[in-house]
């Protein structure tokens, strides 16, 4: 049995308001404890 947990962290907000700019803060912080991660953009799943 694994001690794995996931979370699921959202960013949201207006354009502009600094969402990317946290998520590779985040981003970073994760690769830096060798945690495993996964980020899916909702701008990338829309339906156009």
């Amino acid at each position: 049995m694994t001690t794995q947990r996931g979370v699921t962290i959202w960013f949201t907000g207006l354009s502009g308001a600094g969402k990317t700019t946290l998520r590779m803060a985040v981003e970073q912080k994760l690769r830096g404890a060798a945690i495993r991660w996964k980020c899916l953009m909702a701008i990338l799943c829309a339906k156009i």
